[in-house]
């Protein structure tokens, strides 16, 4: 009898195991090894140029966003209107001094491969971003707003003394070096989201250059990586909020040499093009609904390389920038695809509800006396006039006839010898970090609302001084000293003060804030692009194809 007893309570305790073991695994639904791609459940999305990484911590370029935006997500993100929302945390607080941020993150929340993400996860992220050994370009969105990150990143101080730690698996705490007005909104750009340190550590600095090593946590996970052909992102079943992702797959196509994006968009092999040029719309006008024009949070401008003797001549700089007809470029070479401007931060970037600048000061005359009084106080006498200055630019775009333009400018007017090229977007910025170039045109897109995204490119290892080579510890001081301001006001008035040392003193000349124009398929519902022009899929849907 007992022996009798004993072996139901075992079958019945075998089967309890049981029914919890299937009861856990319907929790969350397994990721399928492969989603087969169709025309009817795959989105194709064109990029004018190949993404240079896909590391979420390390990218801060253009190309790259759609595809990390949409695998990984930070602590909180921007809806439609801006407004701050929960995304890897499910809530947070903040001390009365705006001084610390406790974030709760969510319960049962996974990776991609299934394995549960931990507080902890988001620390070993930030610390490498701010490693001292790393110098990651992105370091300065982070380092200057953490406790003790900006000496941490310079080796002064251990980790341990960094404001960031996680008491328990769900528990980050973020501690500032002084009270953040716009922490949050910083905090929801890609940069903060967590990586998989791990496999970082295991596989090196080029870990996101394979599919099998991209683990990641937001809505969707790559499928498969043709490196300078494609990328194919399908829905991460183990994302918290997976049911409400409609569209299965998103096929992140990179054009090549050979391809006409108009003609694969009208023929319904491509569903969405990233760019499209002001030019380009005497073609495409029987599209007209299917055209979206937006003001970008961005500037095109100049860089110049400090390192080169010529350039590190004030005189010099000036009077190359205030000859610069910026109009014209915007009438006649872009045909209204912007706004003329010096200025670095767009206008309408808003600050204690009040425009950085004000719209009909933005393109003041150009003084060509002046510009003829700064060139003569050049000093030549230790370099060959007769040797051209090199120009870079990128080839994809309009930017080829705009340096065309300017070149010729400067040539008729102070007699300067320049030699043009125009190169593929990785190529370009690789030139440009490496310090060889002389005159390249770029640009920067804001990273979160606020103006300090702007300014911040000029702290150490940001983009501004990687390619510019213009390194001033003392300005790179105020900036810091300008984030404990509380008073929005005060603040206007000094980040104004600020940016005008880097445009009065020509250390780049800015040409013209951008408008973005893409093309999307009427089949696309329900995606937009958010406050800072950062395509969002994550609540599209797709028709069936007619």
């Amino acid at each position: 009898m007992e022996k009798r007893t004993f072996k139901v309570v075992l079958k019945l305790g075998l089967y309890f195991v049981l029914l919890l073991a299937l009861v856990g695994c319907q929790t969350t639904p397994s990721a399928p090894a492969e989603i087969k791609l169709t025309e009817e459940n795959t989105f194709r999305f064109m990029l004018p140029d190949a993404p240079l990484e896909l590391d979420p911590s390390a990218s801060n370029e253009s190309f790259s966003a759609p595809i990390v935006d949409h695998a990984f997500e930070p602590l909180v993100t921007l809806d439609k209107k801006g407004i701050v929302q929960p995304a890897g945390a499910a809530k947070w607080s903040v001390s009365e001094d705006g001084m610390t941020y406790t974030f709760n993150l969510r319960e049962g929340a996974k990776w991609s491969d299934g394995k549960l993400i931990v507080a902890s996860d988001y620390r070993k992220t930030w610390l490498r971003i701010m490693s001292p050994t790393l110098k990651l370009a992105t370091s300065n969105l982070m380092a200057p707003y953490i406790l003790n990150g900006i000496k941490y990143s310079r080796g002064e101080v251990n980790a341990s003394e960094v404001g960031v730690s996680a008491p328990d698996d769900k528990t980050l705490i973020v501690k500032l070096q002084s009270p953040t007005t716009f922490f949050l909104q910083l905090v929801s750009y890609i940069v903060y989201a967590p990586i998989r340190t791990d496999i970082v550590e295991k596989n090196g600095e080029e870990w996101d250059q394979l599919s099998s090593n991209y683990i990641s946590n937001g809505p969707y996970k790559v499928q498969s990586y043709e490196k300078g052909k494609s990328i194919v992102l399908v829905k991460n079943t183990f994302y918290w909020n997976y049911k409400a992702i409609k569209i299965p797959a998103i096929e992140m196509l990179i054009k090549q040499k050979d391809q006409d994006p108009f003609e694969l968009y009208k023929s319904g092999q491509v569903d969405g093009l990233y760019q499209v040029l002001v030019s380009d719309l005497r073609t495409i006008s029987d599209l007209d609904s299917q055209i979206y024009i937006n003001q970008a949070i961005s500037t095109a401008f100049i860089s110049v390389n400090h390192n080169n003797p010529l350039f590190t001549q004030e005189t010099f700089r000036e009077a190359l920038s205030t000859t610069i007809d910026r109009q014209s470029i915007v009438d006649e070479i872009l045909l209204g695809g912007g706004i003329a401007s010096r200025y670095l931060v767009p206008s309408s970037m808003l600050l204690s509800g009040e425009n950085f600048h004000e719209f009909t000061k933005l393109n003041p005359p150009n003084d060509e006396k002046k510009s003829q009084k700064a060139f003569n106080a050049v000093d030549f006498s230790k370099i060959d006039k007769s040797k051209p200055i090199r120009v870079y630019y990128m080839s994809s775009r309009t930017d080829g006839p705009i340096m065309e333009a300017i070149t010729q400018k400067w040539h008729a007017t102070f007699g300067l010898n320049f030699e043009l090229k125009g190169m593929e977007w990785p190529e370009l910025y690789q030139a440009c970090r490496d310090g060889n170039y002389d005159i390249a045109l770029v640009g920067f897109g804001g990273d979160y609302p606020h103006p300090m995204t702007f300014l911040s490119m000029f702290l150490d290892g940001g983009f501004g001084e990687n390619v510019t080579k213009w390194s001033d510890i003392d300005f790179q001081n105020k900036i810091l000293q300008s984030l404990s301001i509380q008073d929005q006001k005060e603040s206007l008035l000094k980040l104004r003060e600020l940016e005008a040392k880097i445009i009065d003193e020509n250390h780049i000349f800015p040409l013209y804030h951008r408008k973005v124009i893409c093309l999307m398929n009427d089949r696309v519902k329900g995606w937009y692009r958010d406050g800072m022009l950062h395509f969002n899929f994550k609540e599209a849907s797709l028709d069936p194809k007619q």
